[in-house]
């Protein structure tokens, strides 16, 4: 019961982790790059609107924060995770991947866009895992 727990817990923290660094990266890209004057970020069609008018480069830059995102999430789960460090992982990167997908197909996005968002995830979380559980090793007696 107690690996259970911890399983589940390594995901919410992982999840939460992941969740909180991709808000923060939205948060600073809207900064950097506004929204136009009048959207409504509740209605379809003006977050429609503003995609259009969004340059590639603010574009970019949610990218960057869905791979950033999912790597902090994937290192934070399999970090915590008591057992199956690796796939803890990896289940957050598939977990962020069905989110943007879900995204993409609610607001208009370019082609680019949607190939680029579909593989950021898969890379994010392996290295994310990999990092952690490669850090997670106990030290070698010699």
């Amino acid at each position: 019961m107690t690996a259970a727990l911890r399983s589940i817990s390594a995901i919410l923290m992982g999840f939460v982790t992941g969740f909180v660094v991709m808000v923060a990266c939205e948060y600073a890209n809207i900064k950097i790059f506004p929204l136009p004057e009048g959207t409504d970020p509740g209605d379809t069609a003006s977050m429609n609107a503003a995609m259009a008018a969004m340059p590639a480069k603010g574009m970019i830059l949610v990218l960057v924060g869905w791979a950033v995102g999912t790597f902090g999430a994937s290192y934070v789960a399999a970090r915590f995770a008591q057992q199956l460090k690796f796939l803890h992982g990896m289940m957050l990167g598939l977990i962020f991947l069905g989110g943007a997908i879900m995204n993409m197909r609610e607001i208009h996005h370019p082609l680019w866009f949607w190939i680029v968002g579909v593989l950021v995830f898969f890379p994010a979380a392996y290295v994310g895992s990999s990092a952690a559980v490669t850090g997670s090793r106990p030290p070698v007696a010699q």
